[in-house]
């Protein structure tokens, strides 16, 4: 079963990158003639780093990178890019994931690489999510008639993205409470890439889902 949920993942995703993908290809087969040639630049690059991001949510839900789903979206943008002549460079990828969590504290990293040549030197793309939680305290909240401990915790979460454009860095990034719970979940930005999060003291971890998919989890396990 979890293999199936794995695969049935990576389809969906696959898909949301072509669609995503194909975004581009829309605009310029619009055109109207004669066509503005489309330099290799921001746009190009900003692909690419959609491309790794979408790379990034489904290894966020899978516990890994997918080399198969990672191949073939890869193969599906050069498809467009061929068919449409979108001058999008050609690269080579490396992945990276890392992360450690005990009691009181963890931290998790995703980070893709993509090189316009040998994987050495300054990548062409690279896009960068970490998110590190740390537990605080404890509070007393009212639900209803009980009064229930909850764990508080400090999230920081940040994604940032190089291309030529240089230093991008995402931080208010919309977390929401994956799934629904009779308990209320407290989340709340405190700016700078900087969240107060907590939750009912019995649970394991809280898990979160950012506006563009990526999943982030709270407390052991995350």
């Amino acid at each position: 079963m979890a293999r199936e949920r794995g695969q049935a993942l990576g389809l969906a995703i696959l898909l949301l990158a072509t669609l995503l993908l194909a975004s581009l290809a829309v605009i310029r087969s619009n055109t109207p003639t004669p066509q503005i040639v489309v330099r290799r630049g921001w746009v190009q690059a900003a692909e690419l780093a959609s491309l790794a991001r979408l790379w990034i949510a489904a290894a966020s839900h899978l516990g890994y990178f997918c080399p198969c789903m990672v191949h073939r979206s890869t193969l599906r943008l050069y498809e467009l890019n061929r068919t449409y002549c979108l001058d999008i460079p050609y690269t080579v990828n490396v992945t990276r994931l890392d992360g450690d969590s005990t009691g009181s504290y963890g931290w998790k990293l995703y980070d893709v690489y993509l090189y316009r040549g040998e994987t050495a030197g300054t990548p062409y793309v690279r896009y960068y999510v970490r998110y590190a939680w740390s537990f605080e305290n404890y509070y007393f909240k009212r639900v209803g008639a009980e009064t229930l401990k909850y764990e508080n915790y400090t999230l920081t979460y940040v994604h940032r993205v190089y291309g030529p454009w240089g230093e991008l860095v995402l931080t208010d990034l919309e977390l929401k409470p994956e799934g629904e719970s009779e308990y209320p979940i407290d989340v709340n930005y405190a700016g700078n890439g900087r969240w107060w999060v907590g939750y009912p003291s019995w649970w394991a971890n809280c898990t979160f889902t950012d506006k563009f998919g990526v999943r982030v989890v709270v407390g052991m396990g995350g």
